[in-house]
């Protein structure tokens, strides 16, 4: 089943190593980067700063996987891994996403 798994990261370089490695060991079809501005509390002070959010598109049977490359990479104390199931989209679009990851 395709699936979109969000993260994201302080540093633009840690988001291109992330997404480079997840798409090199087939663990992802894509993965893209954007920069965003990001508001969250964080032992109790709220904090604003970029952020560069990955939406990582892969299969459900890779969370696992995912998630251990994410934890070992990342340099947040708990990084954000969120797994969002995908209802429909283009057949085509999401027969090429399991093709990718196979």
């Amino acid at each position: 089943m395709p699936v979109l798994i969000l993260t994201s990261t302080k540093q633009d370089f840690l988001a291109r190593k992330i997404a480079k490695q997840l798409v090199d060991l087939r663990l992802a079809a894509a993965v893209q980067i954007r920069e965003v501005d990001s508001f969250y509390r964080w032992q109790a002070t709220i904090h604003n700063h970029n952020e560069y959010a990955l939406t990582i598109k892969t299969i459900a049977a890779h969370f696992s996987k995912i998630e251990e490359l994410i934890k070992r990479e990342h340099t947040y104390d708990i990084p954000q891994i969120i797994m969002l199931d995908i209802k429909n989209g283009s057949v085509d679009y999401l027969r090429w996403i399991e093709e990718q990851v196979s």
